[in-house]
């Protein structure tokens, strides 16, 4: 058998992937992150992270939160988990950063590289930087985000349908995905009828 080298056992568990789920502002996308957590880890294994400016868990019933701020926030809260892993946290098995959008801006606030496209490839390498620390010690992390729709005609058939696509600019999510292992998109599913 040769030093190196070594059979690979696809796991079923959910947290060993990095999870995205993304969709329109107020659609629910916390408490459906909340409910997954809940039941793949109970009531105390789980930590969203309220980034920025986001608001998501104030209208959520027991949800597990804590705000951040500020950049130095998000980091003394990582540390922290990294630093008592063991002790404090023996029971956390997931983060959840909401959202995304506001990480990010958190994250270019921190950057000050200058150059063209410098500064946005630093903050996407800050914020991955944190959440693969948590990696490190056993902790999953999923991602939430937002969305923006906008309305496309078809120019041959002139038929109009909703396009969406991430929030962050293409660069970001571009670079995000690659890390990423299940991508999630919430949407309410309806049922149009035309009437000519």
């Amino acid at each position: 058998m040769a030093k190196f080298g070594k059979k690979n056992k696809v796991s079923l568990n959910p947290l060993d992937a990095n999870i995205c789920l993304l969709g329109l502002p107020k659609i629910g996308k916390t408490t459906i992150m909340k409910e997954v957590a809940e039941k793949l880890v109970g009531e105390d294994g789980y930590l969203f992270l309220e980034m920025y400016r986001e608001n998501g868990a104030k209208y959520i019933e027991d949800i597990v939160y804590e705000d951040v701020p500020d950049w130095d926030t998000f980091v003394e809260i990582i540390d922290d988990i990294v630093d008592n892993r063991t002790t404090d946290y023996a029971e956390l098995k997931v983060v959840i950063l909401d959202t995304l959008d506001n990480a990010l801006q958190l994250a270019e606030q921190e950057s000050a590289w200058g150059g063209f496209m410098k500064g946005q490839d630093k903050a996407m390498e800050l914020l991955q930087e944190q959440l693969f620390r948590l990696r490190t010690v056993g902790v999953a992390f999923s991602v939430i985000g937002h969305v923006k729709q906008s309305t496309v005609t078809d120019p041959i058939t002139n038929e109009t349908y909703q396009q969406i696509t991430s929030d962050v600019s293409n660069r970001y999510f571009n670079q995000l995905k690659k890390n990423i292992d299940l991508v999630g998109i919430a949407y309410i599913d309806r049922e149009l009828v035309k009437n000519k």
